[in-house]
C-alpha cells in the first residue's frame, strides 16, 4: 500500500504561506550544503596543487565552468524551487538531481586542471551509479509522480555528457527523450504552475546544456599541460557547488534612466520610488510583493515565481516574462500589458487601466480581473486556439 506522506498527484494546491516556510527552510539547508561543498573543493584544489600550477588555468577561468554554472542556476534552480512545493517524491528526486550536477560540475573543473586519464571509469563511477539510483525510482510505476520522475531519468545524458566522446549526440537525445514525459506532467497538472514551472526549467536546463555542448563536440577538452588527474571524484553528494540558493544579497539601485530591484526572497513589503524618466526592472524575485511608487515610463517583471507586483502610479507599459505563479495589480493608468512565456498569471486592472491593451504570447493559466464600476469581472483569457483560411482569410477561434 502507497505511504500517506507521499501524497497523491491530485493533492490539494500547496498553501502559500506554508510553501514560503518549506522554501525558507530549503534555501537555509542549502546555503549549509553550499558551504561544505565549497570547503571539498577547495581541499581538493590544495591537494591537486590546482591554481598554483602555471601551466594550469584556474577554475575561475573555466569558460565552460562558468557557462554551466549559469545554466543551474538560471534553469535548474527553478527544478529545485517548484520541487520543494511539490513535495512527495519529486522533492526527494532533489537530492538526486543535485549530486548528478554536483558530480558533472566535478570533471568539468578537473577537466581545466588536469590532464585527461587514460581511463575515465573511475571518475565517472559516481555519476553513473547516481544515474542507477535514478533509474531504479524510475521503474516504480503507479507511484505518485511517476511521470516527473521519468522526465528527469529519461534525460541521463544531461548527466553523463560529461564523460562523453560525443556530448552532443547525448544531449539531443536528452531533449527528445524527455517529451513524452514533459506532455504527460503538463496535460495532468495544467492548472498547477508549479508543476509547470518544473517541466519547463528542467527543459531550458537540457536545452541550453545542449547548446554548450557545440563548443567541444568530440568531449571536453582537458588541460594538456595540468596536474596528473584524481583517481576518484570528489564532489558534495548533498547538493550541488555552483547553485546559489543562498539568499544573494537584495539589489535596489537606480540611475537617471533606470531603476532596479533585484532578488528580492520572501519580502512582504518592497517599495521601489521611480521616477517619469526611468524604466523599473524588477528580477528574479521570489515570494515576495513589490511595490511601485511614481510614474515611471514603464516596468518590466522578468524572472520572478510566485510574486505580487503593485503599480501605484501610471506606467505607459508592463512587461510581464519569464514568470511564474505571479500577480499583477495596476491602481493607476497603464496603456499596455504585455504578458510572455509565463504560466499563472493573475492581471488585475483597476478602474484607470481598464481599457489597458493586453498582448499575451506563449503563456498558459493568465487570468484576467477587470473592475467595472464597483465589481470585479474576472476572464479566463484563452492561450489555446484554432486557426482556418478560408476565401483568403485567416479566421481564429479559441478553443
Amino acid at each position: 500500500m502507497e505511504s500517506s506522506d507521499e501524497g497523491s498527484p491530485r493533492s490539494k494546491a500547496v498553501d502559500p504561506e506554508e510553501g514560503k516556510k518549506k522554501l525558507g527552510k530549503a534555501i537555509i539547508s542549502a546555503a549549509e550544503r553550499i558551504d561544505d561543498a565549497y570547503e571539498r573543493l577547495a581541499r581538493l584544489e590544495k591537494q591537486l596543487n590546482l591554481g598554483t600550477t602555471a601551466a594550469s588555468s584556474p577554475v575561475s577561468e573555466n569558460r565552460v565552468l562558468a557557462e554551466y554554472d549559469a545554466l543551474v542556476s538560471e534553469k535548474l534552480a527553478g527544478v529545485f524551487e517548484s520541487s520543494i512545493l511539490i513535495g512527495g517524491r519529486v522533492e526527494l528526486l532533489t537530492d538526486i538531481i543535485g549530486s548528478l550536477a554536483s558530480a558533472a560540475r566535478a570533471i568539468i573543473v578537473l577537466s581545466a586542471q588536469c590532464k585527461k586519464p587514460h581511463n575515465l571509469d573511475s571518475l565517472s563511477a559516481p555519476l553513473k551509479s547516481l544515474l542507477t539510483e535514478l533509474d531504479e525510482m524510475k521503474v516504480q510505476q503507479g507511484r505518485p509522480f511517476s511521470d516527473h520522475v521519468n522526465l528527469i531519468a529519461a534525460a541521463s545524458g544531461a548527466f553523463s555528457w560529461v564523460y562523453s566522446s560525443s556530448p552532443k549526440t547525448e544531449l539531443k537525445e536528452a531533449l527528445k527523450s524527455i517529451d513524452a514525459s514533459a506532455d504527460k506532467v503538463k496535460k495532468e497538472f495544467t492548472d498547477r504552475v508549479e508543476h509547470l514551472q518544473f517541466v519547463n526549467s528542467f527543459t531550458s536546463f537540457v536545452s541550453g546544456l545542449n547548446s554548450l555542448s557545440r563548443k567541444f563536440p568530440d568531449g571536453l577538452e582537458w588541460n594538456s599541460s595540468g596536474s596528473s588527474a584524481p583517481k576518484s571524484l570528489q564532489f558534495s553528494k548533498r547538493g550541488y557547488v555552483g547553485l546559489d540558493l543562498a539568499p544573494i544579497p537584495a539589489v535596489n539601485r537606480s540611475t537617471s534612466t533606470k531603476c532596479f530591484c533585484e532578488y528580492q526572497v520572501g519580502l512582504s513589503d518592497v517599495i521601489v520610488d521611480s521616477s517619469k524618466n526611468q524604466t523599473v526592472y524588477v528580477l528574479y524575485c521570489r515570494n515576495s510583493s513589490i511595490t511601485i511608487k511614481g510614474d515611471p515610463k514603464s516596468i518590466i517583471f522578468d524572472g520572478c515565481t510566485y510574486s505580487t507586483l503593485t503599480v501605484e502610479g501610471s506606467t505607459s507599459q508592463i512587461d510581464v516574462v519569464n514568470s511564474v505563479g505571479i500577480k499583477v495589480k495596476t491602481k493607476g493608468k497603464v496603456d499596455a500589458v504585455n504578458v510572455s512565456r509565463s504560466q499563472g498569471v493573475r492581471l488585475y486592472l483597476g478602474t484607470a487601466s481598464a481599457d489597458a491593451d493586453v498582448v499575451v504570447q506563449t503563456t498558459s493559466k493568465l487570468k484576467l480581473i477587470v473592475a467595472e464600476g464597483d465589481n470585479k469581472v474576472e476572464y479566463e483569457v484563452p492561450t489555446k486556439f484554432k486557426v482556418n483560411a478560408k476565401g483568403g482569410k485567416i479566421e481564429t477561434t479559441a478553443v
